[in-house]
């Protein structure tokens, strides 16, 4: 009697007991699961990020620019008036023979003596007479040009500049006509010199 009652009270610990270990087993097997799965899935993507493609960028260098020689009318600021040249814009070969030195003339600018400082000043060896302007006429305008010339050792009118005039005509009359006349040139230490000076020519009605 005694030992039935003995084997009935033993049965509920050892199902406790068993049920406690494979408890433990399911959650041991599930936590390795885990961990297995959470390290494939950190390699896969290490493999993934490794194997991304490497792009490659072409970059275009630039050449430096070609030779350029010579000049043209783009390179001055304007056309038709004194301008200095700020770059070459024509494309072409540089002379490589240089020349000889006996060949080359060095540039010389026309010297003009000061009227101021020569022994005798020009005078009028031919002049010519200036027709009256219609405009000037009709307006009944009368004055004086006064003009800027230079003067050459030949005694030739070179450059002439109008400082002063009525206008109506009169003063490019005055410029045109002034560039026919001759002069006795200026002298200077015996010889004839090239100089500037002022000329004055008045028109007056008739």
């Amino acid at each position: 009697m005694s030992q039935a009652v003995l084997d009935s009270s033993m049965t509920p610990r050892r199902d406790r007991s068993t049920r406690f270990v494979l408890a433990f087993l399911f959650v041991s097997l599930a936590l390795h699961a885990g961990g297995f799965w959470f390290l494939s899935t950190l390699e896969g993507r290490k493999h993934t990020v490794a194997q991304r493609p490497v792009e490659l960028v072409m970059v275009e260098v630039q050449k430096p620019p070609p030779l350029v020689v010579g000049m043209t009318m783009s390179s001055t600021t304007s056309a038709g008036s004194f301008a200095a040249p700020v770059g070459n814009t024509s494309y072409g070969k540089a002379n490589g023979t240089a020349k000889d030195p006996k060949e080359v003339k060095g540039y010389s600018a026309p010297k003009y003596v000061p009227v101021y400082q020569v022994d005798s000043e020009p005078t009028v060896a031919s002049e010519v007479k200036i027709p009256y302007p219609d405009e000037a006429r009709r307006a009944g305008i009368e004055g004086t040009v006064t003009l800027s010339i230079t003067i050459d050792a030949e005694g030739k009118v070179g450059t002439v500049k109008v400082i002063s005039g009525p206008g109506y005509g009169l003063d490019e009359a005055a410029r045109d006509a002034i560039r026919r006349f001759r002069f006795k040139p200026a002298i200077k230490g015996g010889e004839a010199v090239a100089t500037e000076m002022k000329y004055s020519y008045t028109f007056l009605l008739d």
